[in-house]
């Protein structure tokens, strides 16, 4: 990652959304990206967060990536 010729980045993202059972939650994605040439891959989290306490929902969390 420390390559300053490759396009690497961290990627954060966050959105509104409503989930059963939580009510309005922020889906927050983040992702690591290495771009390289012919090596592209992200890896990263996926997790909810609860709007009206401000609590991470442990159970929410999942790996996602590519590469």
């Amino acid at each position: 990652m420390s390559d300053l010729e490759a396009k690497n980045a961290i990627e954060i993202t966050t959105r509104s959304d409503f989930e059963p059972g939580y009510g309005a939650v922020w889906r927050v994605r983040l992702l690591i990206i290495q771009n390289y040439d012919e090596v592209f891959w992200s890896a990263g989290i996926d997790f909810l967060i609860e709007q009206s306490s401000r609590a991470v929902i442990p159970e929410s969390f999942r790996c996602i990536g590519t590469g």
